[in-house]
């Protein structure tokens, strides 16, 4: 993960954009419909994330966390990171995480860095089947970099729904 702006975002959402063609722009809430997931923002220099949910309405967002080397970085797009967003039925969300570095050999640590409450614990025929990657730039002032953010993979994708 890259993220060069501070006027950009990552997204990784399960459901919560309904039937809207465009994901919301990186100053606006990051979920219209059901839905959870995790935004990525740079933040002091370091990628840092924070747990996003929408139930009846748009949940105030977790503070942003880091991890010791963050989530990515914003000089080069050649660190690895490992997240896994799990949300338990019952309206609980958590954000697990495993430190960016050089290699592709991630572990997530067991404990959540984040938990996110009053999340879904049903969903809508209007949403999107998750999960769905969204790079946004703010709506009313310019990148302050360009690339502004990249998410890309080197074949290690794993995405698992149950």
């Amino acid at each position: 993960m890259f993220i060069k702006s501070t006027n950009s975002k990552i997204r990784i959402v399960f459901g919560g954009t309904g039937n809207a063609t465009d994901a919301p722009w990186a100053n606006q809430d990051g979920l219209t419909a059901k839905g959870f997931g995790a935004e990525f923002a740079l933040q002091s220099g370091v990628i840092q994330a924070r747990l996003i949910g929408y139930n009846a309405s748009y949940l105030t967002p977790t503070s942003y966390t880091s991890l010791t080397n963050g989530f990515g970085n914003s000089t080069s797009d050649n660190t690895f990171f490992a997240v896994m967003i799990e949300s338990d039925g019952t309206g609980n969300i958590y954000l697990y995480g495993g430190e960016a570095q050089t290699t592709q050999i991630m572990v997530i640590n067991p404990s959540p860095l984040l938990t996110l409450t009053g999340g879904p614990t049903t969903s809508t025929s209007s949403n999107r089947f998750g999960p769905e990657i969204q790079c946004v730039n703010d709506q009313s002032v310019a990148p302050t970099a360009t690339p502004s953010a990249q998410l890309q993979s080197q074949g290690n994708w794993l995405l698992d729904v149950s």
